[in-house]
């Protein structure tokens, strides 16, 4: 008998070959319901970015303490020994959030500056504190509405932190004033007499402290606190009461919004003052040291243009940057405002390049702020990340500013689809930037479809058993653009698109938008079918009609509506379940073997199913749950007939499985709470493809799999990439066993595979698997013989390739 030691040859883009087999079973269908198949992994789908970086902060001493943070997708804090950002929200750092979240965005963050380990963040109605640079936080009695993702998500921050004494902060909150704690845990509210509320679902827009004031009782004693539509007011005993100064002789008024406000070195304040109903926009600066007392000066006198942000330079108080929504206006003054010039602005990216190519001419920006340790740095949170500038005298010669793209590991896409039809190179679709094509996820080579447009990616197809042909549906959500429809396709497999012939020629009707594409297998005179059910929405004054199946047998040149679709006894068209182009519904499928076969799920009845590509139905009024907004249906590759369900989140119920073309579906046993479901490579010694969902086995929740139809199931985890947010895609390999695709709830799309795993053992008897603490024994490998450096292992679990050492 042959020892040998070996590890698994790392496959794909660097992980492991086929490894899912190893440690799984003695025999491939003789799991117990729930085993723990092995130890998984998951790692980003890189694309950088992607989505809004709301704000960013960064330490007074410690160059490389940042955080930033997102209005969906939680915040981010910089690790620089990784040189790349990493979430700082977690199910580690934040303990005992409970089930799956939506939308974690992050209302503000905060740093200490006299104590770099303790750090505040706001989300979800509460703040929470760290005291340990962050790897924990823990809830403080502060609980008041948040919104991290609604409107004026991008003022200064609300959340700030004395930087004298980690235990004293301020929050300006949305609704309820302004809030004051003095021992880092316990918060109370300033009476409205003394900071009045501001505008209802605003509030306080940002709050600042003082560093140059002199210190009162251990607190820094003066501080600023600014208002949409009541005012900014002022502190000078370190929070105890306050005074409006903006109704000063000079000064700006309290019926305007401040968007955001920075205290210089040398203890001017300058604004950012934007434009709201009533009231016009505006630069001033407030010198409250000034000979003969505090004064007002207007730098940008009030007028239409709104200001959304102001960066004085932390070693020269005298040079300020100041800026319009967009960058649409970018200023630099060297004399405190006296005077300014014009800058222009141009994006790099050479590491992620698409960040450089998409359309970007509106530079959505949020904070912009002088780097306070490294001279002459200038830093932006931004629409789709977070950029930085060298703003040196030298590089500002020319007045042009050269933003570089920062955002390695911010994953911020709020995710709609994920598909695979080319074995290792997703395909991926989300809001704003309608998708990208991935070549390597392991790399940031994500290109981006349509990257000239605003538009949301609601879908995406590939036609069964030709990897190459793949439609996108495509759409604006702005009404001024009157919600532009984008739709399209690729016959090369993603490298290069074009809209449907329809869009392009001007013929393509107006209620066929949003909702769900599917392609016909080829064969039978269907190689062009393509079937679109759109989705409700009633954005422009009214409703569209009902949504039911459209058709095209010219690939997309031209549209039909089915005239042979299902109706109530009474003649009217039956509804199908794609209710509003918000929900994350994907209820039609071509069937992956018959040619011209399609399925649609309808509204509380069950399935319709079409024979003739999309030009007739029937349906079947099957057992399943009704008003499941955010249903998927998948249908099965080499399995004519083979329907998979789960409803999502609104309902109770777990997997459902037809093979008979939806004419009857069975819940399998044991199954609940079922989000999403995907279908992908077949394990070794099986002939059906495996089945993952996420949802519940038996009361445990998380992500599943099954390679007998759902007999049985191993389990993966709970948490992905031990992130709370809600799993929404989920999408599988077709020839590499145990990859998965997921797209989650603001955060991006994650891709898992079982991990590599060392060996030792017998070469024909039992072995076993060493992953730190972790042993997985081993069984029936089988024989074989070594060939060269490497052995063949045929036979059991088990059909790869081992590296001899």
């Amino acid at each position: 008998m042959k020892q040998w030691h070996g590890t698994f040859r790392r496959g794909r883009f660097g992980l492991p070959t086929r490894v899912a087999a190893v440690g799984l079973l003695a025999s491939p269908f003789a799991w117990p319901r729930g085993a723990v198949a092995g130890p998984y992994e998951w790692s980003q789908l890189r694309i950088g970015g992607t989505g809004w970086v709301t704000g960013m902060v960064s330490h007074p001493t410690h160059p490389d303490l940042r955080l930033a943070r997102t209005d969906t997708g939680g915040f981010y804090r910089w690790d620089a020994s990784a040189d790349r950002w990493t979430p700082g929200l977690t199910t580690t750092t934040v303990p005992g959030l409970g089930d799956y979240q939506t939308r974690i965005g992050v209302e503000s963050v905060a740093l200490s500056a006299s104590d770099p380990a303790v750090q505040y963040i706001a989300f979800s109605d509460r703040v929470y504190r760290s005291a340990d640079g962050g790897q924990t936080f823990t809830p403080t009695s502060l609980n008041t509405p948040t919104d991290a993702n609604g409107s004026f998500r991008s003022v200064g921050e609300r959340l700030v932190v004395d930087p004298r004494n980690p235990d004293a902060a301020l929050f300006g909150s949305r609704e309820q004033g302004l809030f004051r704690t003095t021992d880092g845990s316990n918060w109370s509210a300033l009476p409205s007499a003394q900071v009045p509320f501001g505008t209802n679902g605003i509030g306080i827009t940002t709050a600042a402290y003082d560093p140059t004031s002199p210190a009162v009782n251990g607190f820094t004693s003066v501080a600023y606190a600014a208002t949409d539509g009541a005012g900014v007011f002022r502190t000078t005993d370190g929070g105890a009461t306050w005074s409006n100064i903006s109704n000063a002789a000079g000064g700006p008024g309290s019926n305007r919004r401040v968007n955001d406000l920075k205290v210089a070195s040398d203890g001017s304040v300058y604004f950012a003052f934007g434009r709201s109903s009533g009231a016009n926009g505006g630069v001033w600066r407030y010198q409250p040291n000034a000979p003969g007392g505090a004064t007002w000066s207007a730098i940008v006198p009030f007028s239409s243009q709104s200001y959304v942000t102001i960066a004085p330079d932390p070693f020269n108080p005298q040079r300020v940057i100041y800026g319009t929504g967009g960058l649409q206006s970018l200023r630099l003054s060297t004399n405190g405002g006296s005077t300014s010039q014009a800058l222009t602005w141009e994006r790099n990216s050479p590491d992620i390049p698409w960040a450089e190519l998409t359309a970007e001419g509106y530079f959505s920006t949020d904070e912009v702020y002088f780097d306070p340790v490294q001279p002459d740095l200038l830093r932006v949170a931004q629409g789709i990340g977070v950029w930085d500038a060298d703003a040196s005298p030298a590089a500002l010669a020319d007045n042009r500013v050269t933003w570089r793209f920062d955002s390695a590991g911010i994953e911020q896409l709020v995710t709609q689809d994920v598909i695979v039809p080319r074995s290792g190179q997703p395909i991926t679709a989300g809001w704003d930037r309608t998708g990208f094509v991935h070549t390597d996820p392991d790399q940031y080579t994500a290109t981006q479809i349509f990257p000239n447009d605003f538009s949301v990616g609601w879908d995406l197809a590939s036609q069964p058993g030709n990897p190459d042909y793949v439609v996108v549906n495509s759409a604006s959500t702005r009404s001024f653009e009157n919600y532009a429809n984008y739709a399209g396709y690729s016959d090369d497999g993603g490298q290069t698109w074009q809209r449907f012939g329809s869009i392009a020629n001007g013929t393509h009707p107006f209620d066929l938008r949003y909702g769900n594409l599917a392609v016909s297998a080829a064969g039978n005179g269907y190689d062009d079918r393509l079937v679109w059910v759109p989705a409700e929405f009633d954005e422009d004054g009214g409703s569209s009609a009902v949504p039911q199946p459209w058709y095209s047998d010219d690939g997309g040149q031209s549209w039909q509506q089915a005239p042979g679709w299902v109706t109530y006894f009474n003649g009217q068209p039956i509804p199908t379940g794609s209710f509003q182009r918000y929900f994350n519904h994907q209820g039609l499928v071509a069937d992956e073997v018959v040619p011209g076969t399609f399925y649609v799920l309808v509204k509380n009845i069950g399935v319709a199913r079409s024979f003739d590509g999309g030009v007739n139905w029937e349906y079947t009024p099957s057992s399943l749950p009704a008003w499941a907004h955010h249903a998927h249906l998948r249908a099965t590759p080499g399995h004519a007939g083979h329907l998979w369900y789960v409803p999502g989140r609104e309902k109770r119920e777990g997997v459902y499985v037809s093979t008979d073309g939806g004419a009857s579906f069975t819940q399998l046993p044991g199954t609940a709470n079922a989000l999403t479901i995907a279908l992908g490579a077949a394990a070794p010694g099986s002939d059906y493809p495996t089945v993952y969902f996420i949802g519940d086995v038996d009361g445990v929740r998380g992500l599943h799999f099954s390679i007998d139809q759902g007999q049985t199931w191993g389990f993966l985890g709970q948490y992905p990439f031990d992130l709370y947010q809600e799993p929404k895609q989920l999408a599988a390999d077709p020839d590499l066993f145990g990859r998965v695709y997921l797209g989650i709830d603001g955060t991006g799309f994650l891709f898992g595979d079982f991990v590599t795993a060392s060996i030792v053992g017998d070469y024909n008897g039992n072995g076993q698997v060493e992953q730190g603490d972790l042993d997985i024994v081993l069984q029936n490998w089988g024989t074989g013989t070594f060939t060269g450096d490497e052995a063949a292992l045929v036979g059991g679990a088990f059909d790869g390739t081992v590296d001899q050492n």
